[in-house]
């Protein structure tokens, strides 16, 4: 089989690391690991490796929230804090589903303890809680900052 554009990207410093991974009928199932896992570790990409899908889980998060709005189950005015009653403070009273999906919400886009909160493998859960306690950048609606937090917070 000839090499994937994977290995050749890795080799000219493109990619870190990538896995390819191929199932079709008539053959057997094709795994290839190039690179490495993380570039400050040099540790070779595991066959079973877990990788962070992050921003592509976005238009599926926003799709499932407009369905549920087509269906009359959600609205794009509900509050959050009406759902999630843990999402409060009186900064957060006003944030609407509206403006998770329009990275209106004032929420960054990262919490401060990311990196670590992913070497640890946290829960989303222990994400929401901390989302739940961040300050805001700006209020509600008064400007536009893409946030990863405010699509964790729609999912759930």
């Amino acid at each position: 089989m000839p090499r994937p554009v994977t290995r050749r990207s890795v080799l000219r410093g493109v990619l870190g690391g990538a896995t390819v991974g191929v199932a079709l009928p008539f053959l057997d199932f094709f795994l290839n690991e190039n690179g490495t896992a993380l570039a400050d570790t040099g540790a070779p990409l595991p066959e079973d490796g877990i990788f962070l899908v992050a921003s592509l889980t976005k238009p599926i998060v926003a799709m499932a929230a407009l369905l549920l709005v087509e269906r009359g189950q959600l609205a794009l005015t509900d509050r959050v804090v009406d759902l999630i009653p843990e999402f409060s403070g009186a900064d957060r009273k006003s944030i609407t589903i509206r403006h998770l999906l329009t990275h209106t919400s004032g929420l960054p886009d990262m919490l401060p303890n990311n990196v670590e909160l992913r070497q640890e493998n946290a829960p989303l859960s222990k994400f929401l809680a901390e989302i739940c306690q961040i300050p805001l950048s700006f209020p509600a609606g008064r400007g536009v900052q893409y946030q990863s937090t405010g699509l964790l917070v729609l999912a759930e």
